[in-house]
């Protein structure tokens, strides 16, 4: 009987050491993966750390190349909406898609100040007014160009007029 103790005992201890060596080898996996894994956060600080200081180095341009573009849809909805009403609506979102990119570029660039500590002045917001207000002002530049057409015929007239005379 004191051998089948004996032997239980030595078992025992044989599944107590096992079960010792597993614990130590996944504590060892744990350690390898948490250092991987901190290894891998600080190449993503670092990376995005790269990112903001590149973007932030870029934004004057970026936002000025934006703010252009949301102009240049304004002004093309605007010329377009004074000539061909059915075409309006195409210039309109296109004036609400660079609205958009400025938004996300302004964005985007704020991201990239707060990421390295720098000030960042959030510039105004490009917003596009609703279709109607957007269609009034169209039809308002266009009467307000048309009238100083007129004026500048008028003036031109009177000029010819003048410079006929002779003293």
């Amino acid at each position: 009987m004191t051998s089948a103790v004996e032997q239980a005992i030595r078992q025992a201890d044989e599944l107590h050491a096992t079960a010792a060596a597993a614990l130590a080898a996944a504590r060892d996996a744990q350690n390898r993966a948490d250092a991987a894994g901190q290894v891998l956060a600080s190449k993503r600080d670092a990376a995005r750390l790269a990112w903001a200081r590149r973007t932030h180095a870029a934004r004057q341009s970026d936002i000025a190349d934006a703010e252009r573009t949301v102009e240049t849809a304004r002004s093309e909805f605007y010329r377009i909406a004074a000539q061909d009403i059915t075409q309006a609506m195409l210039a309109y979102m296109a004036w609400q898609d660079a609205s958009a990119r400025h938004y996300a570029t302004v964005t985007r660039h704020e991201s990239a100040a707060n990421t390295i500590g720098s000030d960042f002045v959030r510039p105004f917001t490009l917003t596009v007014p609703p279709f109607s207000v957007a269609l009034d002002g169209a039809l308002a530049t266009r009467h307000v160009n048309v009238n100083a057409d007129a004026l500048d015929v008028w003036q031109a007239e009177l000029q010819a007029v003048l410079d006929g005379v002779t003293t």
